[in-house]
């Protein structure tokens, strides 16, 4: 493991997304595309919700078999879409984080180049 994570790290250090001291750079102008392309991703996600709000499904017959089939698809339906809010915010949720990255970076780009 230790070999294999040395060659790792000299592939990110030749191409640029670690500095010569071991810090990340982060670019500003790809991480906003980043965050665009995570906002579009939450609200398909978000869209394929709304247009699923209510599972119900007719169940064939009037029999127990029939209906309880029904009632399971439904659960299964309602579990499916939690799964899928979950998602979105998931997803949201990172977004945010990377916002809140970009927003601090100027800040301590600044800061940094006092240390100099």
């Amino acid at each position: 493991m230790g070999a294999q994570w040395r060659l790792w790290m000299a592939s990110i250090e030749e191409s640029g997304a670690v500095g010569a001291a071991g810090g990340y750079v982060v670019d500003p102008e790809r991480a906003q595309e980043c965050i665009a392309e995570l906002s579009r991703i939450a609200a398909d996600v978000r869209r394929s919700v709304i247009s699923s709000q209510q599972f119900y499904f007719d169940p064939p017959g009037y029999d127990v078999v029939s209906t309880n089939a029904a009632r399971q698809g439904a659960v299964m339906g309602e579990r499916a879409l939690t799964y899928v809010r979950a998602w979105a915010a998931q997803i949201e949720a990172t977004r945010d984080a990377l916002q809140r990255q970009v927003d601090a970076y100027p800040a301590v780009e600044q800061s940094n180049s006092r240390l100099t």
